[in-house]
C-alpha cells in the first residue's frame, strides 16, 4: 500500500508538472497571438493618425506653391515605364505672367532658370501600379505645398493614447511605395516601428517607434487568464485533494491497525493472568494453601481492574468533551495510590527502572480513584517507554495555597522539542522523532490523561527539553 501511494504521488506530481507546462505553453502562445492582434490594431491606429495629420496638412494648403506635373507612359514587352517632369512654382518668389501650361513652364525654366521655379524628374520602371503612382504624385504635391513637421504628428499620436519612444524623419536610397512595419516582441522592450513614406518620389519617410505596453495585452487576455487560472487551480486542487484523501485513508488504516495491535497487547497481559489464576483455582491441592489462594485472588482482582480500566479508557476516549466523563469522587491516600501505580509498573527486561517518591508524608486527595490511577499509570508507562536503558523517575506531590494538589512526574527520557510540546496532548499526535525511532503507540495516551485531568477541572502541562527528559505537572482542585 505504501509503495502504491508513493507511485501515485509521483505520477500525480508528474501529471501536474506536465499540465502546468502545457498550460504555460498554451498561455504563452495565446499571449503571442493577442500581442500580434494588439500590434495590428496599434499599426492601424498609427496609419489612421498619419492620415488625419495629412488631412490637416491638405486643409492648410494655400496658393503660394503650385505644382505642375507632366507624365509619360511607355509600354514595351508587357513592362511599363512612368516618366514624370514636375515643376514647382513659389509664387512669392516668381510672379506668374503667362498661362501655367507645362510648355510655357518648360520654356521659361530652360531659358531663364528663374528663382521660384524648380524642376523634378522621376522615372518609375514597372515597380508600382498606376494608382500607386498617382498616390505618390499626390504625396509629392502635399509635401511641396506643406512640408511635414514632426511635432504635430507627435501630438496627434500621444493624444490618441499611444506611447511614442521616438519619431524622426529620414531619407531612403530608393522609392518606398508602402509603409514598413517592424515588430519587436522581446520580453524586455516590446515596440512597434512604422516607417511611412510621406514623399515616395524623393524617398522621404517618417519613422515612428511606439512602445507596446503589457497592460493592454493583459487586459485583452483577462477573461482567458482568469478562466485558465480557475481551471488550473481547480484541477490541481482536485489532484491534491485526491492524494490527501488517499493519504488520510492510509493514515486512518494505519491508526486502526495500530489500535488493534495495541488493544491486543493491552488485553493479553490481564487475560494471561486470569487464565493462570483460573488454572490455579482448578487445582484443589494448590487451593488448600491459604496464602497462595489469597495471592491468586489478589492477582485476579488486579487483572480484572486492569481490564476495567482499559475498557473505561476506550469509553472515555469516545466523549467529545472532558466534562462528559462520569466521575466517582472519593477521598483516599495519595501516597498509597502512587505506590500501587509504582507496583504495577512492569518494564521490559532490557530496562532498569528506579522510581523515587517524594515526600515521605501523606496527604488525602478527593478524586476519582480509578481515573487517577489511569492518569499516573499512563505517565509512568510513557516515562519508561520513551527513556533509555537506565530509567530514573521522580514523583512529587504537595498541597498548594489555592486549595489544589500538585503532582509531578519527572523522567530522564528522550525529551520533547518545543514545537512538539504544543501538540502532544492532541489526539493521535506523535512526534517525528518518536516515529523515526520505531517506538510503538497510537498517540492517545496523553490525550486520555488530559481528558481525565480536565474532567476533574484540573490542568496539566509539560516542561521538557530534547534529550533532557520531561516533567508532567498536574494540578487538581480540591
Amino acid at each position: 500500500m505504501e509503495r502504491r501511494i508513493k507511485i501515485l504521488n509521483g505520477f500525480t506530481a508528474i501529471v501536474i508538472v506536465l499540465f502546468a507546462t502545457m498550460q504555460c505553453n498554451w498561455l504563452y502562445s495565446r499571449y503571442r497571438y493577442t500581442l500580434h492582434e494588439y500590434q495590428d490594431t496599434l499599426y492601424n491606429r498609427v496609419l489612421n493618425v498619419i492620415e488625419t495629420g495629412n488631412e490637416l496638412r491638405r486643409a492648410s494648403v494655400n496658393d503660394s506653391i503650385l505644382v505642375v506635373p507632366n507624365m509619360k507612359l511607355s509600354v514595351n514587352n508587357a513592362t511599363h515605364r512612368f516618366e514624370f517632369e514636375i515643376y514647382t512654382i513659389n509664387t512669392r518668389l516668381y510672379d506668374i505672367k503667362d498661362s501655367l501650361t507645362f510648355a510655357n513652364l518648360a520654356r521659361i525654366y530652360e531659358s531663364e532658370h528663374p528663382a521660384g521655379i524648380e524642376k523634378h524628374t522621376f522615372v518609375i520602371d514597372n515597380s508600382a501600379t498606376e494608382s500607386d503612382v498617382f498616390d505618390a504624385l499626390e504625396r509629392f504635391r502635399l509635401d511641396e505645398c506643406v512640408p511635414i513637421e514632426i511635432e504635430p504628428f507627435n501630438s496627434l499620436l500621444r493624444r490618441n493614447g499611444m506611447e511614442i519612444r521616438n519619431i524622426e524623419l529620414g531619407h531612403a536610397d530608393s522609392m518606398m511605395w508602402h509603409p514598413i512595419r517592424t515588430d519587436n516582441v522581446s520580453l524586455r522592450h516590446k515596440s512597434l516601428m512604422v516607417v511611412y513614406p510621406y514623399d515616395i518620389f524623393e524617398g522621404e519617410y517618417i519613422r515612428i517607434d511606439c512602445a507596446v505596453g503589457l497592460s493592454p495585452v493583459i487586459r485583452q487576455m483577462a477573461d482567458t487568464l482568469l478562466l485558465s487560472l480557475f481551471l488550473s487551480v481547480l484541477l490541481i486542487g482536485c489532484f491534491v485533494a485526491q492524494i490527501a484523501t488517499i493519504r488520510e485513508q492510509h493514515r486512518i488504516e494505519s491508526f486502526r491497525s495500530n489500535f488493534v495491535h495495541a488493544m491486543i497487547h493491552e488485553l493479553k497481559r490481564p487475560i494471561a493472568t486470569l487464565k493462570m489464576c483460573v488454572s490455579y483455582m482448578g487445582n484443589e491441592q494448590l487451593m488448600q494453601d491459604v496464602a497462595n489462594r489469597q495471592t491468586v485472588i489478589a492477582d485476579s482482582h488486579l487483572a480484572l481492574d486492569s481490564l476495567s480500566a482499559y475498557f473505561a479508557k476506550l469509553r472515555d476516549l469516545t466523549f467529545s468533551r472532558a466534562t462528559e466523563i462520569p466521575l466517582n469522587l472519593s477521598s483516599f491516600s495519595l501516597r498509597d495510590l502512587l505506590n500501587i501505580c509504582i507496583g504495577k509498573l512492569n518494564p521490559s527486561n532490557n530496562k532498569k527502572v528506579v522510581v523515587n517518591l517524594h515526600p515521605d508524608t501523606d496527604i488525602t486527595i478527593t478524586a476519582d480513584k480509578i481515573h487517577l490511577i489511569n492518569i499516573i499509570d499512563n505517565l509512568l508507562e510513557n516515562a519508561v517507554k520513551y527513556s533509555r536503558e537506565d530509567v530514573h523517575i521522580e514523583i512529587d506531590y504537595q498541597e498548594q495555597d489555592n486549595d489544589s494538589i500538585r503532582i509531578s512526574v519527572k523522567d530522564n527520557g528522550l525529551g520533547i522539542s518545543k514545537s512538539d510540546s504544543r501538540h502532544i496532548f492532541e489526539k493521535f499526535y506523535r512526534s517525528r522523532a518518536v516515529i523515526d525511532k520505531g517506538i510503538p503507540g497510537m498517540g492517545l495516551g496523553l490525550t486520555y490523561v488530559r481528558m481525565l485531568v480536565e474532567a476533574h477541572r484540573g490542568t496539566i502541562r509539560i516542561e521538557s527539553e530534547q534529550t533532557s527528559g520531561s516533567t508532567f505537572i498536574i494540578e487538581l482542585p480540591q
